[in-house]
């Protein structure tokens, strides 16, 4: 399927057209058994008179349909993907082989015919089953081994890979100047939800113009999405927690970018800091906001020629920023930590943000924002951010401009 979409996002400013999201559901719950191993801060409330998170992950989608922004919803886009059949078979499979191997109850022939059991599962799997196999990742315990005389008394437990952090749609990818850009996931925890969203891109007809991505160990390359901001003739690019050095080289030599610099930003450790989206963002051209704290660190700034990206100098990002004619609205360590920075910029001067009086009353951050003619529509996400992001992690933008 062709959706005629052509990904593009070149500036943070730039209007806001299409977008892809996922509605959390019940893989969200499983996570929420051992929330913080999960990558939450601590329990959510998921339906709450209105506002839990179901319902204000709702409100944002309504937002959006309210400011024309035009949303692809990612199980939608998967589920009508024949390809996710093949998916849902092959993490099948992984259980087939490991029972039929290792248990006493099954035969050599059962074995040779482990496809076409699959295929009996899977071939009539109604959509919303189909989608709870991609979303769990289900496989049969790893120390899984039955010699029992009776095997029938030691069922084996089957672990999932719970995609609990999908609904952060920022991270899996990021979309440049020049298309669409497959991440690589640090922790094992989201290393699999990749698989997931280019199931949706194969349905939109978007193939990614770039796969970063390697083998398990820690050498590979990690780059996450939301370590990754445009700015019209340069971008950022945030080294840390998440996305590693040797990603941000991938991304720099591939062709995935043709902005005039790019800006390499190592920036400090910590999980309220993740992201470069966590403490910093753009509003429009010539302002951003952030916290100052965390503008010190040492940047390198990379200049593109017909050859590729080349080091040209060494500053800070605030130095930097000054130089580029950006002003600053700053945000204190509190503000930052709850995420306030993590709006989603409409068009110039334009955002959707983190309602800061259900947050920090005494907070005047907004008055801040409204001082430099910003039109700010807040909104409650405070169940959203347990998750450490805000609407701007919510958000897989496609297409600006």
């Amino acid at each position: 399927m062709s959706s005629g979409l052509t990904p593009t996002s070149k500036a943070e400013w730039h209007p806001l057209r299409e977008i892809m999201v996922h509605q959390p559901g019940a893989e969200v719950v499983y996570s929420l058994l051992s929330p913080k191993e999960h990558l939450y801060g601590g329990p959510i409330s998921l339906s709450n008179h209105g506002t839990g998170l179901f319902e204000q992950h709702a409100n944002v989608l309504d937002t959006y349909r309210g400011e024309g922004v035009k949303i692809h919803m990612l199980q939608n886009l998967v589920l009508s993907n024949p390809s996710s059949r093949i998916e849902a078979k092959n993490i099948v499979m992984k259980s087939l082989h490991k029972a039929y191997g290792r248990s006493n109850l099954y035969t050599q022939e059962d074995l040779s015919h482990i496809e076409s059991h699959a295929d009996k599962i899977i071939d009539g799997l109604p959509p919303e089953f189909l989608w709870q196999v991609l979303a769990t990742n289900p496989e049969l315990s790893s120390n899984y081994k039955n010699g029992h005389e009776d095997a029938r008394y030691s069922a084996p437990k089957i672990e999932l890979q719970v995609a609990g952090n999908l609904f952060y749609m920022r991270d899996q990818q990021f979309t440049t100047d020049r298309g669409v850009v497959m991440g690589g996931m640090k922790f094992e925890q989201r290393r699999y939800e990749p698989n997931i969203t280019r199931l949706a891109f194969e349905q939109l007809g978007i193939r990614p113009i770039l796969e970063i991505d390697g083998e398990y160990s820690e050498e590979r390359p990690t780059f996450e999405g939301g370590d990754f901001i445009p700015a019209g003739d340069f971008a950022l690019i945030g080294v840390g927690d998440r996305t590693n050095e040797t990603g941000s080289k991938v991304a720099l030599k591939n062709g995935a970018l043709g902005f005039d610099q790019v800006v390499v930003i190592y920036q400090p450790s910590g999980q309220h800091i993740m992201h470069l989206d966590t403490y910093f963002n753009i509003i429009d051209d010539g302002l951003c906001t952030a916290d100052r704290t965390k503008l010190t660190k040492k940047v390198n700034v990379f200049d593109r020629d017909e050859h590729g990206y080349k080091l040209s100098s060494t500053t800070t990002l605030e130095k930097y920023l000054a130089k580029k004619g950006f002003s600053v609205v700053g945000i204190s360590p509190e503000e930052q930590k709850r995420y306030v920075a993590n709006f989603i910029t409409l068009g110039k001067r334009k955002i959707m943000a983190p309602e800061i009086k259900t947050i920090l009353p005494d907070s005047d951050y907004q008055k801040r924002l409204e001082r430099e003619g910003v039109d700010v529509i807040p909104l409650d996400v405070s169940e959203l951010t347990q998750g450490y992001g805000g609407i701007h992690c919510l958000t897989c933008v496609l297409k600006r401009g």
